[in-house]
């Protein structure tokens, strides 16, 4: 599985909410010193479907989700879409293209500082079937797109040598979650890929009542507009060249847009 270092290439909730959500993911109290969270949710523009998002070390996304919170006060926005906020839709049409802006270089500034790794996989949905060898029974893009993500923290773990255990987290609602819930399910049978992949839970949850996803959905969507742009000859978003001072692993199957 060959991935690509980015570096290298040219209604709210309360702040103990968060707290339970760890809780519910790895209720044992020794779960809790150690857990790594990984939240992840997916951007899709025509044939094209990208899955990222960001993995975050101990007890950092707690600072992230307050510091999210905070922002969104600030701003009076219940939520952080990024298509939203980059095309002025609501709930960001309240706000001026000057405040716009501050936000969203806000966010940014806030994935910089607590995320320790960001993940984007993208692929051609029409060409997903003659493309993607097929070893554990995907049942389309959105699942494959799922794999890659784990494959990516699993990669950072073994480069870094971590320690603790990963609760993955995705957007709820997607059309194939029950499926991505299933290969979950299927892979993680096994002793020995729960113990590759240091897996203690997986679940799916509503972004806008979790904030650290709405981080997720902000690389989601930047990588995919990136594709875009590499495929129609535009430079790359200064936004996503800030977001590139945290390290990210991607992949692209099939051919760009």
């Amino acid at each position: 599985m060959t991935y690509f270092d980015a570096r290298d290439s040219s209604g709210s909730l309360a702040e103990s909410d968060i707290a339970d959500l760890i809780d519910a993911l790895a209720p044992g109290r020794n779960d809790l010193v150690a857990l790594i969270q990984a939240y992840f949710d997916e951007s899709i523009s025509g044939d094209y479907l990208c899955v990222a998002g960001y993995v975050f070390t101990k007890g950092k996304v707690k600072h992230l989700d307050a510091q999210w919170r905070k922002m969104l006060r600030e701003y009076g926005l219940p939520y952080f879409r990024m298509s939203a906020c980059a095309h002025g839709n609501s709930p960001f049409d309240k706000l001026s293209d000057a405040d716009r802006d501050k936000v969203a270089r806000k966010a940014i500034a806030l994935i910089c500082e607590f995320a320790a790794l960001g993940i984007a996989t993208t692929v051609n949905q029409r060409q997903y079937e003659e493309k993607v060898h097929n070893p554990y029974g995907f049942q389309g893009p959105y699942e494959f797109c799922a794999w890659n993500c784990l494959m990516g923290v699993r990669r950072w773990i073994e480069d870094e040598g971590r320690k603790g255990d990963v609760a993955y987290v995705f957007e709820a609602g997607h059309a194939s979650q029950s499926k991505a819930n299933r290969l979950m399910q299927k892979l993680f049978e096994s002793d020995k890929l729960r113990s590759s992949y240091r897996y203690v839970s997986h679940t799916f949850v509503d972004k806008v009542k979790v904030r650290p996803v709405q981080s997720a959905d902000v690389i989601a969507w930047q990588w995919l507009k990136d594709r875009k742009n590499e495929a129609e000859g535009r430079s790359r978003r200064k936004d996503l060249v800030a977001l590139l001072s945290v390290r990210h692993l991607y992949r692209h199957i099939g051919a760009n847009p």
